[in-house]
């Protein structure tokens, strides 16, 4: 009796890459990819020339004035609530005062508040 195996040994496969072929479908993939950003370009500098055929637009006529059309637009540095607004938080901010007299409780400048806090006290 023979103890041969009737199976061909077990070999594996090299490990064989087309090379070539993956080379040439990166080449076209990139080809086709410039070719894209080239007619995007083309497309949006078209667009630009569509939609100014003579340079800048100049600015209109009603920039700056507190009423354009049927809009009335108010612009923010003249705003006076705004300003008073903040004329009041800056000097609460830098002012003693009661935050609540019944618990006791008092506001101090922001900066004092800083100091003590970076030096361990609490404020």
């Amino acid at each position: 009796m023979s103890h041969e195996s009737p199976d061909p040994p077990v070999r594996q496969m090299e490990d064989d890459l087309p090379t070539a072929r993956l080379i040439w479908v990166a080449a076209i993939t990139l080809l086709i990819f410039a070719l894209g950003v080239v007619w995007a370009y083309g497309e949006w500098v078209y667009s630009l020339r569509a939609d100014v055929p003579h340079g800048e637009a100049p600015l209109p006529a009603q920039i700056g004035e507190a009423q354009q059309g049927i809009v009335f637009q108010q612009p923010f540095d003249q705003l006076q609530e705004a300003q008073a607004a903040r004329r009041a938080a800056e000097q609460r901010l830098g002012s003693y005062g009661w935050a609540d007299r019944d618990r006791g409780l008092i506001h101090i400048p922001i900066g004092e508040a800083m100091q003590q806090y970076l030096e361990g006290r609490r404020p």
